[in-house]
């Protein structure tokens, strides 16, 4: 039995037919190849193809037929609405999830891309649900959305994902139509008010909601609104795009509605003038550099009919606002007697709140918990977080390049390489601007054969690039400006379609060309770039930059410190998290007595910024093992060449170190004065069993060429004091002495005296040092 007769079977007849990801299209198909994954569509003998899916009913034939075709599965929403959570924080999508199974009842869960998710109800009474959306924007500035795809709309329950490669899941695949929850349009509309309640309490702010039920919109004749396509270009092109006209977002996406629903037979050319159009607006305060071409061509493909405005729409609006002659097309003529809002400006509607230009404070929510709040989107430990921009300081061969793949390797395998918890575990890319690719390989075989970790288990999640096949440059300086390139727009397009949740980017300063490093204003622009595409991709950015010269001899001197990242302070201001990689200093390897080859191993990782957690003041150390590769490219294992070695960073436990250093200085210490105690023996004529102390630190500061104070520390450390009841055993030519001192009795601070004296019967010393 095929999937689509399993569906069937159970009861969900509104089963159709979804273009799969990859799927040749037919020459002559309005479907774009970013639809596949997404739209309906059948097989033909030229390839993939669009059908009147709305008006289809499908029979148990159609099953086996669509199989065999390799579509993927889609689900009217008709009967069946769906609650889709567009919401690419976890930690939202978390909560607006609770708060639908708390409003409308439990339902299974469809995860194609999480954190995205997706809750299938049916539809309970005669009023018929059609699509209904909310767009948020949340603390990060990134926008999010939740929707109700009802009547007109479908959505996939079976198949795989356009942007993973990887199959539907459901936390539990739903038996039967009747195991659904029953819903009305009156429970859908309460859901999404208190979804806008709680997401305010959250802090995000509601960009707009729209309503428009698909059964409503139906009853609009398409046709009617369709018109001749040069008087709509021409219409287009007299409409102004400024905030005062189109104040809302539903206005805004009107214009698109009407473009769309006016040229359906041309959609490239529908969709030139759409994006024309869009990209006029010039901004507003919140959004001064206006729309991003991204977002506009995102807009444009989740605009589906049918639609309410078309043709009509346009030149009424282009001849109210822009002069268009609409008489030309055999429409009624315009009245040329001058409006109120031609004069002062369109007035708000009674339900729209009117524009301000300034923030708003809010007050805590009454009943406020901080059990409600979203847990922030840690990706690697507290260095990486969604959405945010996170810089790496360090000197030239201080590791840089070397942690920042084994970071991408926790990330990739979910284990913690870097001694740091995997929130997240996702796909990476790394791009490195000095090495060539067959170097990265070099160093990543390196690391998986240290940590055996399977190369194929990384070869879908680990990405790379590298600056010397295609350099990086987000920002260059033309003039005395500093603009953002195409290849922003581009990053965020792969970032999107490989889900990827870590981007490494070795080095900053490669990434820019014609900006001064020590320019505040010019730093501060390429460093916006970074953290546009952290915004709109929710992935973790981390800037590798080399460090100040450091002149002091210290290596160690400035770890921990932000502000040892060279240049513009503009970097560490803009960005929110930084650590620095230090290697070990010479004063630190003496201390723990290590041998200079073994510390020049050593690397220290410090937080030196974090605006999201608490200071982490202990650093976190690192031993840099060089790993044979085994590489031998012809085969021939030659003896006389050697395989080619990486250094693979490893967890140092310094801890285990600073102990094993301590005792090691203890022994030497204990050695050291048990030495100064037969030295101090030697002092004793034969016969003679005590001596003033005075008198002993004055002989013993020539045998020890010492000061005389310092003699007397000797002393006192190597005969112990009996007042305490102790004294030191020593042997002396195979006889046993006791080495002490003693204060004249009766007198608190009276002179002291140092005895040797044989060992005898009834006293137990305590030895404190071996011979």
């Amino acid at each position: 039995m095929t999937t689509f007769r399993r569906w069937f079977d159970a009861g969900f007849t509104d089963i159709i037919p979804i273009v799969p990801p990859g799927a040749p299209l037919s020459p002559n198909t309005k479907i774009r190849p970013t639809d596949r994954g997404k739209v309906p569509g059948a097989k033909g003998i030229h390839g993939w193809h669009s059908f009147d899916w709305r008006s289809h009913v499908t029979v148990p034939a159609h099953c086996g037929r669509w199989h065999a075709m390799g579509a993927s599965i889609g689900l009217k929403g008709d009967r069946f609405p769906g609650v889709d959570l567009d919401i690419t924080d976890a930690g939202l999508a978390e909560v607006i999830l609770k708060l639908a199974l708390d409003t409308l009842g439990p339902a299974p869960v469809r995860t194609g891309r999480a954190p995205k998710q997706l809750l299938p109800y049916r539809l309970a009474g005669d009023e018929p649900v059609g699509l209904m959306r909310m767009w948020f924007r949340a603390l990060d500035d990134r926008d999010h959305l939740v929707e109700i795809r009802g009547a007109g709309q479908q959505y996939v329950i079976d198949g795989i994902h356009p942007a993973t490669g990887l199959p539907y899941t459901w936390d539990r695949r739903p038996a039967s139509p009747d195991e659904l929850t029953p819903v009305t349009k009156a429970d859908l509309e309460r859901f999404l008010a208190e979804a806008a309640s709680v997401l305010e309490m959250l802090g995000c702010e509601r960009i707009e909601r729209e309503d428009s039920t698909g059964a409503e919109r139906a009853n609009v004749d398409q046709a009617q609104l369709v018109g001749d396509a040069d008087a709509v270009a021409e219409a287009v092109e007299a409409l102004p795009n400024t905030s005062d006209l189109f104040p809302g977002r539903t206005d805004y996406l009107r214009v698109g509605y009407a473009i769309k629903a006016a040229l359906p037979d041309q959609p490239e050319r529908a969709r030139e003038l759409w994006v024309d159009w869009a990209m006029r607006w010039e901004g507003n305060d919140r959004f001064p550099h206006g729309n991003e071409l991204e977002a506009v061509e995102a807009d444009w493909e989740r605009m589906r009919p049918p639609f309410g405005v078309g043709a009509q729409f346009l030149f009424d609006h282009a001849a109210r606002h822009g002069g268009f002659n609409s008489a030309a097309v055999d429409f009624d003529p315009v009245s040329e007697e001058p409006r109120l809002e031609d004069l002062i400006g369109p007035k708000p509607a009674d339900d729209q709140e009117p524009r301000t230009f300034a923030p708003r404070p809010k007050r805590l929510p009454e009943g406020f918990s901080p059990k409600t709040l979203p847990p922030r989107p840690w990706v690697l430990g507290h260095r990486f977080m969604r959405g945010v921009v996170t810089g790496g300081i360090g000197a030239p061969g201080g590791g840089k390049s070397t942690m920042g793949l084994l970071s991408g390797l926790s990330i990739v395998t979910g284990r913690e390489l870097t001694g740091e918890r995997v929130h997240v575990r996702g796909r990476v890319w790394i791009h490195n601007h000095e090495d060539d690719e067959t170097e990265i390989l070099r160093r990543l075989a390196g690391m998986c054969l240290h940590y055996g970790i399977d190369f194929d288990e990384i070869r879908d999640g680990f990405l790379f690039s590298s600056g010397v096949v295609q350099r990086l440059r987000v920002a260059v300086k033309d003039g005395d400006q500093v603009k953002q390139t195409r290849a922003v727009a581009e990053i965020i397009d792969t970032i999107r379609a490989e889900g990827i949740v870590y981007m490494g980017v070795d080095p900053f300063v490669s990434t820019h060309d014609g900006v001064s490093e020590n320019s505040n204003d010019e730093i501060e622009k390429v460093i916006s770039a970074f953290r546009h595409i952290a915004q709109q991709t929710g992935c973790a950015i981390d800037l590798v930059h080399h460090s100040v010269k450091n002149h002091s001899g210290n290596t160690e001197a400035r770890a921990g410190d932000m502000n040892a990242a060279r240049g513009a302070s503009a970097l560490i201001g803009a960005i929110r998290i930084a650590y620095t990689l230090a290697p070990m200093s010479e004063k630190s390897a003496d201390e723990m007595g290590l041998d200079p080859a073994r510390a020049a191993t050593l690397v220290r990782l410090d937080m030196a910024k974090g605006n999201y957690s608490g200071r982490v003041f202990e650093p976190r150390w690192f031993e840099m093992v060089s790993v044979l590769i085994g590489n031998d490219p012809d085969g021939t294992d030659d003896l006389t060449s050697e395989p080619d070695t990486v250094g693979v960073p490893v967890i140092y436990d310094m801890r285990s170190a600073l102990a094993a250093a301590g005792e090691k200085r203890e022994e030497t210490n204990a050695q050291e004065i048990y030495a100064d105690a037969i030295a101090i023996a030697g002092a004793f004529a034969s016969g003679r069993q005590s001596i003033p102390q005075g008198e002993l630190a004055a002989s013993m500061a020539g045998v020890w060429n010492c000061g005389k104070s310092s003699a007397e520390t000797r002393i006192r450390d190597a005969a112990l004091d009996a007042d305490e009841g102790k004294r030191r055993l020593v042997t002396i030519h195979g006889r046993d002495f006791h080495l002490y001192r003693r204060r004249a009795e009766g007198r608190k601070n009276g002179p002291v005296t140092v005895y040797l004296v044989p060992s005898f019967d009834g006293f137990e010393p305590i030895r404190e040092a071996a011979e």
